[in-house]
């Protein structure tokens, strides 16, 4: 998928460059000189994009992906033409700015932000790190440093995760901040947003079941780049200056998404940390929308989960589910498991029956009519 890229090339892409100020980016800057290290950096970062273009994990949602763009198009100004936005269906909260210009954003990240606001601020700091050339900036300080060494020995899903998180030193990550806070500012959105989402993902991961997850973020980030997570919404506390009018954009950011909240929460729970999904579910239940949608995907966390307890609340969950209009007919199937493994057989055959009416295309239409054959024929 990415054409056999070392470890080591594309940990120089990622990793940066020079330890002096190289100052603001010019717009349409495009390195050429072969022996400068930036033309080397950029043909390699160029050749991931190449890949990242085809790749299967790339969203192609034409709505979508016209709505990321479009924000941050608007909010990089006059360097909109030289980013280029890639979605990727990923269940961590992340986001990656490569000096080429090409922008990952993980679904993870879309999922857990609550507005557009808390996604400008997002966009905005990978902006702040392209524009101010953090990464060129950073290289000769890895390269010959201890840190070098740990990227040279990673493997190419570690540097997915060293990403945006490990790449640059805590004071471009304190400047990308600080000018991503006014370059969504400048634009109307609140502030305060970024608070919030910080304040949130550090709760859902108080939340979460994996103690290295919540040890690791407790502490300052890999590689002692990245400010510890108090410290960073301390700051951005004292940065936040909102006033009165400053919008969220969360009416139209929650319908762009809605669609994808099944798949994305779906993910999520696949990767088994129940603690950090039922945060996050309870977080985006608390916004009072797509309840239908969040209380089957708790329900699901109970199912998967299964320990003492469990099965009566994801009942619980399934049955509140059917109370919304935009339930998932999935409730009408797992209701129908529930009550059948209880031995209410009356109820589980309704509960089956008006699944398949939602769901006549099902794809285990014969498997749920067996069943219901057999427990016709057990009650005569």
């Amino acid at each position: 998928m990415f054409r056999g890229l070392s470890a080591a090339a594309l940990c120089l892409a990622l990793a940066g460059c020079a330890s002096t100020d190289l100052g603001v980016r010019q717009v349409g800057e495009t390195p050429t000189d072969k022996s400068n290290y930036k033309a080397g950096i950029w043909e390699v970062v160029a050749q991931y994009e190449e890949d990242m273009k085809i790749s299967g994990a790339r969203v192609t949602d034409a709505a979508l992906t016209a709505y990321v763009e479009d924000l941050v198009c608007k909010l990089a100004e006059e360097h909109c033409l030289d980013i280029r936005v890639y979605i990727i269906d990923h269940p961590q909260f992340n986001a990656l700015m490569a000096p080429n210009g090409m922008m990952i954003v993980h679904t993870g990240l879309l999922l857990r932000a609550e507005s557009e606001a808390e996604l400008a601020f997002i966009l905005s700091h990978e902006i702040a790190h392209f524009i101010e050339q953090h990464t060129f900036e950073q290289y000769g300080r890895l390269k010959n440093s201890v840190q070098a060494s740990a990227f040279l020995t990673a493997s190419f899903g570690d540097l997915l995760v060293f990403g945006s998180v490990a790449q640059f030193s805590r004071d471009q990550e304190a400047e990308a901040d600080e000018l991503g806070l006014a370059r969504m500012r400048a634009h109307g959105y609140s502030s305060d947003a970024a608070v919030a989402l910080w304040e949130d993902l550090t709760a859902e991961v108080e939340a979460s079941d994996n103690k290295r997850k919540k040890r690791n973020y407790n502490r300052v980030g890999y590689l002692g780049t990245h400010p510890a997570p108090l410290d960073r919404i301390e700051m951005l506390r004292n940065m936040s200056d909102d006033t009165e009018d400053a919008e969220d954009g969360k009416v139209e950011y929650r319908k762009i998404i809605r669609g994808h909240l099944f798949a994305w929460l779906e993910n999520n729970i696949a990767q088994r940390d129940f603690g950090s999904s039922l945060y996050l579910i309870n977080q985006l239940a608390d916004l009072e929308e797509d309840l239908g949608v969040l209380e089957y995907m708790r329900g699901e966390v109970y199912r998967i989960r299964s320990e003492d307890g469990d099965r009566d609340q994801a009942l619980k969950s399934y049955e509140a589910a059917l109370t919304y209009e935009d339930a998932p007919a999935y409730a009408w199937r797992q209701v129908g498991d529930r009550y059948h493994s209880q031995g209410d057989m009356e109820a589980a055959h309704d509960a089956f029956s008006t699944y398949l009416a939602h769901m006549p295309d099902a794809m285990d239409r014969k498997l749920v009519e067996g069943l219901m054959k057999t427990m016709e024929a057990k009650s005569k």
